[in-house]
């Protein structure tokens, strides 16, 4: 079905630009020039009936333009409706204005959720400066279930502004966030990855302590010494590992071993994952960020989030064997080709920093976040600024599919 869409998608867009390129050779042919050569006679004088014939072709060339212009918009009316309606890629907002969305379900039974607390435009002085929870009984009480803050930037001399993509994890039976911060008052783009702990066994309502840095292993000079966010936790193989972004050139996924009893410090040296080498991964800013890891029926799927943060912003996988070595990247296979896209979606735009999660039956569900058309199309309020001050960026939930080789599928 999506072929047959993808050839008539192309044959409207052929029979578009043979509309426009009549409309412009028109209007190429309307200028005086080019008719005082064809409608003049030897000496000079305007011969009327070739001025009829110049009025009459330059009403012809307005009748191509207005049909191009009507083209366009029948064009563009069409593609909506067969990405919104054949495609049936349309997703309701889950929890408005929350972006880089982490959802987990914790021993207890509870489902926890977190993200990014926005910024609502460049002069807010009280954005990104939280880690906020959420708790319910299936992913659906989310939506509306309380949010309460667990931790400010006021808690602890060591975190600012900006406090990014926080995650929840449960690790050795202590509750950990891992999430990004400044390690400066006075510049928030000194951002490191740190990590807090709950000292009870209830996240919610249990004190939180600042464990700091996230540390590297004895020996890495490397991990965690410039720019760094985005870290995941997962348990593949018998073994800890974290994974996170962190810049070196461009933003690249790193890998390393922790021990799940001190899950605030790598064990191994990091290990180069995947840096952005496709055109899709490269759209304005070559970036690969945001993992997230699902680990089925003895395989390892690593999704991460590429490109800038606008529309061209969208998701990639890697796959290993559970039970081989991570760090070993000859152990990974990374797909050509990203697993959602804008173009995937029905008015949302930018999809990506996704987490994998299983619902009450058992069924794998992503949760990502996206913006709006409203935003898209500049109308959110916020457009004159950059897409970091807009808090448009909201979380959206879809089902995993699978394909016949059994890779996960994100935009069926």
């Amino acid at each position: 079905m999506k072929r047959v869409i993808a050839v008539f998608m192309s044959v409207l867009m052929l029979m578009q630009l043979g509309v426009t390129a009549l409309a412009e050779f028109g209007e190429s042919k309307n200028t005086q020039s080019e008719w005082n050569v064809f409608c003049c006679d030897s000496d000079g004088t305007l011969n009327e009936e070739e001025d009829n014939e110049r009025k009459l072709f330059g009403r012809l060339t307005e009748f191509f333009r207005c049909i191009c212009d009507k083209f366009r918009s029948f064009v563009d009316t069409i593609t909506a409706f067969i990405k919104g309606i054949f495609m049936n890629n349309k997703t309701d907002i889950f929890i408005k204005d929350r972006a880089d969305p982490y959802v987990t379900r914790g021993s207890d039974g509870w489902y926890y959720f977190t993200a990014s607390y926005p910024m609502y435009g460049g002069a807010d002085p009280e954005g990104y400066d939280r880690i906020i929870l959420r708790r319910a009984r299936t992913v659906d009480g989310l939506a509306d279930a309380e949010e309460i803050v667990i931790w400010d930037e006021k808690d602890t001399p060591t975190a600012h502004r900006y406090i990014w993509a926080p995650e929840i994890h449960e690790i050795g039976g202590k509750w950990y966030v891992y999430f990004a911060a400044s390690d400066s008052a006075d510049n928030v783009w000194d951002i490191r990855c740190h990590v807090i702990m709950c000292e009870g066994d209830d996240p919610y309502t249990d004190t939180w302590v600042d464990k700091g840095r996230f540390q590297a292993c004895e020996g890495d000079n490397f991990s965690f010494r410039w720019f760094s966010l985005d870290m995941t936790y997962f348990e593949a193989g018998g073994k800890s590992y974290v994974a996170w972004a962190q810049t070196d050139g461009n933003s690249n996924v790193y890998i390393a071993t922790v021990d799940p009893a001190e899950p605030w410090k790598t064990t191994c040296p990091a290990v180069l994952l995947t840096k952005p080498e496709y055109d899709w991964e490269k759209v304005r800013i070559p970036v690969n960020e945001g993992p997230a890891a699902m680990v089925v029926d003895g395989k390892v799927y690593l999704a991460f989030s590429a490109s800038a943060t606008g529309p061209e912003y969208c998701i990639g996988l890697m796959y290993a064997d559970e039970g081989a070595d991570l760090t070993d990247t000859s152990n990974w296979t990374k797909l050509d080709r990203p697993l959602l896209t804008s173009d995937d979606l029905y008015k949302e735009y930018g999809p990506g920093h996704n987490s994998f999660v299983k619902d009450e039956n058992g069924e794998w569900i992503f949760v990502y976040h996206s913006r709006d058309e409203v935003c898209f199309d500049g109308e959110c309020g916020y457009s004159h600024e950059d897409s970091l001050y807009d808090p448009c960026r909201s979380a959206r939930k879809r089902y995993v599919k699978w394909d016949e080789n059994g890779l996960p599928v994100l935009n069926g």
